[in-house]
Parts: C-alpha cells; structure tokens; sequence
C-alpha cells in the first residue's frame, strides 16, 4: 500500500527532522521523502490558495501488506492532508536515492469529467508526456481511493521527475506550440483546483527492509 503524506511545520523543513519521524514505524518498507521548494509558489501556473501556503514536505509511504497506516504525526510537524493510492510507474525506473540536481513536480489533480473518462484520460496522458516531454527521467501516476484532506477534492497525484535542470528548461522540444498541444488535453482536469509543487525528493530505506 502507498500512502502520501502532505505535511507542514517546522519538522517538515529539513529531510533529518523528517527521517526521525517516518523510520520509528517498522511496517513502512520504503520511504520518500519530498522537501517543497518555497519558491513553488512563484512558478506555479496555478493559483496557491492562503492555506496552501503552509505546505512543507510530501511524505510517500509503502507499507507492509496487511499494515494499517495511520496520518503520519510527531512533535513540530502539522498534518494536512493523508490518502491512500494506487500507484502506477508510467515511464522510467523508480528512484533509488537523492537524485542532485534533479527537478520533480508533484501534482494533485481534480477530475472535471465523470471518473471513467477521468481514468481514461489519465492513461492517456502517458502518451502526451512521451510524445511533449521526452526527456522526463519518471512519470508515476497515483489514484486516489481514500484519505483525509478536508477542504480539498483530490482525485490523483501525479509526480514527473526530470534529471537535471537543463532537462527541466528543455522539456517542450516542440516549443511553446508544443506546450500549447499539450494543455490542450487538460479537459479532464479541474484546472482551478491543481495544486503543483516542485520538490527535492530524498529516498528512505529502513536497515532490514527487503
């Protein structure tokens, strides 16, 4: 099972406040760990909502078969949001570590259209990223099935990895008509209610996870 944790506080500034944290409970076999680059708020094509602003870190937990994960909890770290997904690799290999210089965004997306065409068109956005995006390192793509995010309706996560910034600011290899083709296919979204963030990611294992 794969739980995303969305936290704020002063625990969730830095990856050692966090670590402390996610490592106590022995039944999550992998951990990772996404700092929020601050100045998110500033690239985002979204408009940031006031309470968003409080936003720290996101917090990816696999957890033990059978494993029932609480919302992620200790002293200088705010709860915001918890939910459970099913997780999809789309494009690439999983990350296996700090990856320096890489550029991952992390999306939670609303649907605008019944949930079958939202899956539908979910799907096919893997081609839209192969096809616009070739030089993404990774693509996962998360449904949601349940949680606690109060004052918000989420309905995926989606997280692109790029390998380095030059990558990152090359990424429309057809150029801004590209980019335009691309968004053209946002339809199925809500697009007032994405919320985008870029990231640091950091991988976690525990000492006797297999």
């Amino acid at each position: 099972m794969k739980v995303i944790d969305v936290v704020g506080g002063p625990a969730a500034a830095t990856v050692d406040g966090l670590a402390s944290l996610v490592l106590a409970d022995r039944s999550r076999q992998r951990v990772e760990i996404n700092i929020v680059d601050p100045t998110s708020f500033q690239l985002s094509r979204r408009e940031w909502r006031e309470e968003d602003r409080g936003l720290r870190a996101i917090v990816m937990r696999w957890c033990a078969p059978g494993a029932a994960p609480g919302p992620l909890v200790g002293d200088g770290l705010e709860h915001l949001w918890t939910l459970m997904v099913d997780e999809t690799l789309a494009i690439g290999e999983r990350s296996v570590g700090a990856e320096p210089g890489a550029v991952k965004h992390i999306a939670f997306l609303r649907r605008a259209v019944p949930t079958p065409e939202f899956v539908a068109s979910y799907r096919h956005h893997v081609e839209l990223v192969r096809e616009h995006l070739p030089r993404i390192a990774r693509y996962v793509q998360n449904e949601v099935r349940s949680g606690d995010y109060p004052g918000r309706a989420i309905d995926a996560v989606s997280e692109l990895t790029f390998a380095s910034v030059d990558d990152h600011a090359t990424r429309w290899v057809k150029g801004e008509a590209g980019a335009q083709e691309f968004r053209s296919h946002e339809g199925f979204l809500d697009l007032g209610a994405v919320l985008q963030v870029a990231c640091a990611e950091h991988v976690v294992h525990h000492p006797d996870a297999r």
